[in-house]
């Protein structure tokens, strides 16, 4: 055996490699190359992008049927697919959401479409969040909390 695999051990132990100091703590993970270092550094990258539960977007998916929008070149042009937003289970990267949403934005001729997709959306289902704005007093304690 060549040793542990990088990329799963620092996900095992949670930690990203950039933030590993000296030669030792590197070698202790199997990051024995600076070649092997920065390969993980980039795949470490690639795959701790930010998701969301992609509730605007499955909103905005919705309008665009409702108002008959051709939404599968949207949805390429965004690297979606229509089973990620039927599915409110798999979470979204965030990039693409916000590709979609801006995209939908432009076929629809409504100026305030954040306003009023935002309105239909049940908050509740933004889980603990929901719960934890909505027994704050103000933003900044919702912030805090």
């Amino acid at each position: 055996m060549s040793g542990p695999d990088p990329k799963r051990t620092c996900r095992h132990f949670g930690f990203d490699p950039d933030q590993i100091q000296g030669n030792r703590a590197r070698t202790m993970i199997g990051l024995k190359t600076r070649e092997g270092s920065k390969a993980m550094r980039k795949r470490a990258r690639f795959s701790s992008l930010p998701t969301a539960r992609g509730t605007i977007a499955r909103a905005a998916y919705a309008r665009a049927l409702g108002a008959r929008l051709e939404v599968e070149p949207l949805l390429k042009s965004s690297s979606l697919t229509p089973q990620q937003l039927r599915n409110s289970q798999v979470r979204v990267p965030v990039k693409n959401q916000i590709k979609f949403l801006s995209l939908v934005a432009k076929e629809l001729p409504d100026p305030f479409l954040g306003i009023h997709l935002a309105e239909g959306i049940e908050l509740r289902e933004m889980g603990l969040t929901y719960y934890v704005i909505a027994s704050s007093e103000t933003l900044g304690d919702a912030l805090r909390n």
